[in-house]
């Protein structure tokens, strides 16, 4: 669970604020907040951009019913005028990421627990 949390804040617009609301988060719901924090950091400078592009492509084909077909350096030209696009994609590419990353996590620490009690 902590994952999950952590990825969905990760695909939040909050640039820059991810681990520390991560951090809160975590704590506030009472998970681990090593693993919420490492969750977040699915927000790295390399993944961000192609995060932020579905995000916006998402919310606004759903919002106008057509792909904005927006290279790079158009989103970041254009990113004052995409920002509601960008929060409202969050939402499902955030809670879409966080469950996929959750389960993972769980299926790899479920393997684990049950290879450490094999021994």
């Amino acid at each position: 669970m902590a994952v999950a949390l952590g990825v969905f804040i990760g695909c939040s617009p909050a640039v820059g604020m991810h681990g520390a609301i991560a951090l809160g988060a975590a704590t506030l719901f009472r998970l681990s907040r090593l693993w919420c924090f490492l969750g977040s950091r699915i927000s790295s400078i390399v993944i961000l951009p192609w995060i932020v592009m579905a995000e916006v492509e998402l919310a606004h084909f759903v919002r106008e019913g057509s792909w904005l077909h927006l290279s790079r350096e158009e989103l970041v030209a254009q990113r004052h005028h995409l920002m509601l696009d960008w929060i409202l994609g969050w939402f499902p590419i955030g809670i879409g990421s966080g469950v996929f990353f959750g389960a993972l996590a769980a299926l790899a620490f479920s393997l684990k627990k049950r290879a450490n009690h094999a021994r």
